[in-house]
């Protein structure tokens, strides 16, 4: 638990474009990490992309996994 951050394009004929969004860690409503999906970032319909945490080790391969090195792990 706390590895990843799942983002779902839950249409069934539409591409998404996510370059350039945002996942954000709040720390007493206040953010503390950002991170940023790289420009053109595509996200086929009915497809995901995954966030991973550093404490996962998967290793960064778009469109599909990014690897988010400077957050350790997710938490609540």
């Amino acid at each position: 638990s706390g590895h990843f951050v799942r983002i779902l394009n839950n249409s069934c004929d539409k591409e998404e474009d996510i370059g350039n969004f945002i996942v954000q860690q709040n720390v007493g409503g206040h953010p503390v990490l950002v991170y940023r999906f790289p420009p053109r970032t595509r996200l086929k319909p009915g497809r995901s992309a995954t966030v991973w945490a550093a404490i996962a080790k998967i290793p960064h391969n778009p469109p599909t996994d990014f690897l988010w090195k400077e957050q350790h792990k997710f938490g609540t």
